[in-house]
């Protein structure tokens, strides 16, 4: 289990460009990297590795990085990036589904929350101290 610390979380812009840009400014500015980040989606993680690559910090050996998506790039970055994977199908099912039974309901509709499964696609951005078992 890893520990956990507010101060680990880092907030970048949701863009390859934009991550990378605000990664390497708190960088430049003494950020300390934690053992591992998890970032929103795979192109943030893209921006935040190449900026922590600019200040040597090696991955997997100093820090784990595990993305969201699973893009396809996400195979072939050096190293491959661990990330999880969810159905963009199911979503977007689940998605059309919900929409029609709005659209079709007589009466206002309350706010729902649908879960959908995903799966961590382990690869080797992650030390193997904090792969899954």
């Amino acid at each position: 289990c890893l520990s956990f610390s507010n101060r680990d979380i880092v907030t970048v812009d949701s863009t390859y460009d934009g991550a990378y840009q605000d990664m390497l400014a708190k960088l430049n500015n003494g950020l300390v990297v934690p053992e591992c980040y998890f970032c929103t989606n795979d192109i943030i993680t893209y921006g935040c590795i190449k900026a922590l690559r600019e200040f040597n910090v090696r991955i997997p050996q100093d820090i784990s990085v595990i993305g969201f998506d699973n893009l396809p790039m996400s195979a072939t970055m050096e190293p491959p990036l661990t990330t999880v994977d969810v159905s963009k199908t199911k979503i977007g099912y689940l998605a059309i589904r919900l929409l029609d039974d709005l659209i079709n309901a007589d009466d206002k509709q309350p706010a729902v929350k649908i879960l959908v499964g995903a799966n961590l696609v382990t690869r080797d951005s992650v030390a193997p101290k904090i792969q899954p078992k």
